[in-house]
């Protein structure tokens, strides 16, 4: 949720990380909106706004809660909070996308706000079909900064990184293209466990960077489609059947609908979203490959009815990435719990969720467990084709 989708409702907003919000400060609150996500990979943010309870919570399929607004939800009702709307979810899998969720929610808490807190005299909601004022001012530099203006890897520890190795270990003839990167890290303070997790940071191509727009890479963010639809381009389910479901990009968009080309200069931030980083399981241990870290990844490389192919901006990144390639890589910590030395170990993993249970059956045969003592249940679709590592 955006500061921004609040303040169509002419009221006062902040937001705060919920670890560093004092709770008796929520005690002084008319309104107080959680937003809690259920993989890390979105960061999670829970926002805290102008005591009433809201709950949003975003669902990644596949993907149990880490930090759910289920629970939090219930435990705030037990301790009196009073629900202005139902909890909210918005699901990446609904046909229209994680924010069709959103929307209908925020209408639903924008008719109740209306009649629970009205403005005051003087004041009257801003039209749906209002342009708010740009978040950054953009000024034209005379000098290049480079990359070292990029934000950081949000990660405990990062460590700079050479690819080693970049091989496909799925049949050539296989539709999907399976890498595993090697990427050798001569740091004395390099650790990491099974389970633990590799953070990269995708870069578009320069010859993307530097070639007309129509070719750059970019998926939409809500601002976009929002002013998208603001400029009559249709309701929203042709919005969304002109947008997602093809997958166009950003600036493909543009390329069709002229009118989106006058889009001043300062509201590039608002609709243009940043490059996240991408986190892959480690693929191998430390007591194996000193030195090492291995990932695996499965090349997002499809069709849709956009005549150019469908290719991942990590995935494009990652495929092109050559032996002798420098980079940096965090490195945070995995939830999985291996079991005890002794023990013995049932793993089942398909696809690419092979590269954690690799890197356990690896580290538990270097610390001397026998490999007898340990079955890994496999799920592929092929054996010729994606029986990925079957040879190590």
């Amino acid at each position: 949720m955006r500061k921004k989708d609040l303040a169509w409702f002419s009221m006062q907003a902040k937001r705060e990380m919920l670890r560093t919000l004092r709770m008796c400060d929520l005690m002084n609150e008319n309104c107080v909106i959680f937003v809690a996500n259920s993989c890390d990979n979105l960061y999670p943010q829970p926002y805290c706004t102008t005591s009433h309870l809201l709950c949003l919570d975003l669902v990644t399929p596949a993907i149990p809660n880490i930090i759910t607004a289920k629970k939090l939800y219930r435990r705030l009702i037990q301790l009196g909070a009073r629900p202005m709307v139902e909890r909210g979810e918005g699901d990446e899998s609904h046909p229209q996308g994680i924010d069709a969720g959103l929307r209908l929610w925020l209408k639903d808490l924008r008719q109740v706000m209306e009649a629970e807190m009205p403005l005051p005299l003087g004041l009257t909601p801003i039209p749906n079909d209002c342009l708010l004022s740009h978040t950054y001012a953009i000024s034209f530099g005379k000098h290049a900064l480079g990359d070292k203006t990029a934000a950081p890897i949000r990660s405990g520890v990062t460590f700079s990184a050479t690819v080693t190795k970049n091989d496909r270990i799925s049949a050539d003839d296989h539709w999907q293209d399976v890498r595993r990167v090697v990427l050798s890290i001569p740091s004395p303070d390099l650790t990491h466990d099974p389970g633990d997790i590799a953070v990269l940071r995708p870069e578009n191509p320069h010859r993307h960077s530097t070639q007309h727009p129509s070719e750059t890479e970019g998926r939409q963010q809500p601002a976009f489609t929002d002013t998208m639809h603001a400029q009559n381009v249709g309701n929203q389910e042709d919005l969304w059947d002109y947008t997602t479901r093809p997958r166009r990009n950003i600036l493909e968009v543009l390329a069709d609908v002229k009118e989106t080309l006058s889009i001043p200069i300062d509201y590039v931030l608002d609709l243009f979203p940043v490059l996240k980083p991408r986190q892959y399981s480690l693929a191998s241990s430390l007591k194996m490959h000193p030195g090492e870290a291995q990932i695996l990844a499965a090349i997002v490389d499809y069709k849709t009815s956009m005549h150019t192919p469908r290719v991942g901006i990590a995935s494009r990144w990652l495929r092109s990435l050559k032996p002798g390639t420098q980079l940096t890589t965090g490195l945070i910590r995995g939830a999985m719990i291996p079991p005890p030395p002794g023990a013995k170990c049932v793993m089942v993993a398909p696809g690419t969720g092979i590269a954690p249970m690799r890197a356990l059956i690896q580290d538990r045969i270097a610390s001397g467990s026998d490999a007898t003592e340990q079955l890994l249940v496999f799920g592929n679709r092929q054996r010729e084709k994606d029986f990925l590592l079957h040879s190590g």
